[in-house]
């Protein structure tokens, strides 16, 4: 069962932004990764994804 955070997702593209701020600053990790697409790559700084 995938994890479920109590935030709401934006339903608007310009909502985005202030999401994303909200849930980075409440130290949720899981609740960011809900912004994401389920198989999004992030670059790692070493150029590997």
């Amino acid at each position: 069962m995938p994890f479920m955070s109590t935030f709401i997702l934006p339903q608007r593209p310009e909502d985005v932004p202030s999401a994303f701020a909200e849930r980075f600053n409440s130290g949720d990790a899981d609740a960011v990764r809900e912004l994401y697409e389920p198989d999004a790559a992030a670059p790692t700084g070493t150029g590997a994804m």
